[in-house]
Formats: structure tokens, sequence, C-alpha cells
């Protein structure tokens, strides 16, 4: 009975309380995470792409049909009150026209490449949700703010080197490295603050120094 009430949890601390099995658990979830991390960066990507050319594609096809239609009315206009002048813009009608075709036709191979964007996007999700389904359980179970892959690949690391003899030892070793980077983020948002600041101080010093000068000029030429 004792044995039944053991949660999936209360089995996954007692691997972590060893080094050995930490660093096991730990591998195993760092992989993982790493995995599904750059199978994300590709989708995202991949979705990234499409979104993009699709409103390009319809920039383009609607300037070279603008263009093809507008040279064909013009060419007709003038080939009312001008007769043989027209052939200039019928002729230039033609040119947008045959330009406007090439552009679709690019528009289209733009397409067959979208559809194989889109076919590999569907693949790399095929991927991840099998690794999601069977990953992401096992993270929930760590305590919140150490399931990340930056806190997963720490956390290993402190234990392979010795810092650390388990997951716990690991996670304090986790919050004093993740509290230095946020105070040395915060630092350097600052100092970078404070760059801008005096750069654009110099540059009004620089920019006064020139108008002074000008001014300096100006008085000594109309004197």
């Amino acid at each position: 009975m004792q044995e039944d009430n053991v949660t999936s949890e209360d089995k996954l601390n007692a691997v972590l309380a060893t080094k050995d099995g930490a660093i096991q658990v730990l591998s195993v979830l760092s992989d993982a995470s790493h995995y599904m991390d750059d199978l994300k960066a590709k989708i995202r990507n991949g979705k990234v792409r499409v979104e993009g050319w699709a409103a390009h594609k319809k920039t383009v096809a609607g300037i070279y049909m603008g263009l093809g239609i507008a040279s064909g009315i013009v060419g007709i206009i003038t080939g009312y009150y001008v007769g043989i002048y027209c052939l200039f813009f019928i002729a230039l009608s033609i040119v947008f026209i045959i330009l406007m075709s090439r552009s679709a036709y690019a528009i289209s191979l733009k397409d067959y490449y979208n559809r194989q964007i889109i076919s590999e996007v569907k693949e790399e999700e095929a991927k991840l949700e099998p690794v999601e389904k069977n990953v992401d359980p096992v993270l929930d179970l760590l305590p919140e703010g150490y399931s990340s892959t930056a806190a997963l690949d720490y956390m290993l690391k402190m234990l392979r080197m010795g810092r650390a003899e388990n997951f716990v030892q690991a996670t304090k070793c986790w919050d004093e490295e993740s509290h230095r980077r946020k105070v040395e983020a915060i630092q350097q948002a600052q100092l970078q603050s404070q760059l801008r600041t005096e750069k654009n101080t110099r540059d009004i010093r620089d920019l006064e120094a020139v108008l002074l000068v000008n001014d300096l000029y100006r008085d000594l030429k109309y004197r």
C-alpha cells in the first residue's frame, strides 16, 4: 500500500537526491531541452519566412499589375489622339505585361519553395510533439525556475565539477548564478544607457562648437 502511494515526483526526487542520479536525469533533460529549442527555432524561422514572402508577394504582384494596366490605358488613350506615336506606349505596355508575367512566374516558383518550407515546418512540428509529450511532464515535476535549458546546463555543470552533490545543492548554485547574471544584465543596461547619454552630450557639444565657428566666420566675413 505504501508503494502505491509513491508518486512520480517522489520517485524523481529520490533519484535526484544522489549525485549520479541527478547527473543522469539532468543530462537527459538537457539534451532533450536543447533538441526542442532547436526545433522550435527552426519552426519559428520557417513561419517567419513564409509570412514575410506572403506580404512581399502581394506588393510585387500589385505593382506590376498596376503598371501593366496603366501603361495599356495610356497606350489606348494616346493612340486615339496621336496615332502612330501610340506604338511607343503600346510597346511600353507590352514590356510591363511581360515583366508582370515573369514576376508571376517567380512568385509561383517562390510559392513552390514556400510549400517546401511549410512541409519542413510540419515535419519539425511532428518531431517536436512526441518529445514534448514525454519530456514536459518530467520538467513539470522540477521546482519552478529550474526547468529552463540554461538552468539545466548550469546545474549539470556544477554536478560534474563536484561543486554540488545532489539536485538541491545544484539548485542553490543556479540561484547564485542566476542572481549574478541578472545583476550583470542590469549593470550592462545602465552602462549602455550612460554611454548613449554621454554620446548625445558630446554630439550636442560638437554641434554647438560648429555653430559657434560658423557664427565667428560669418561675423569676420561681413565685418
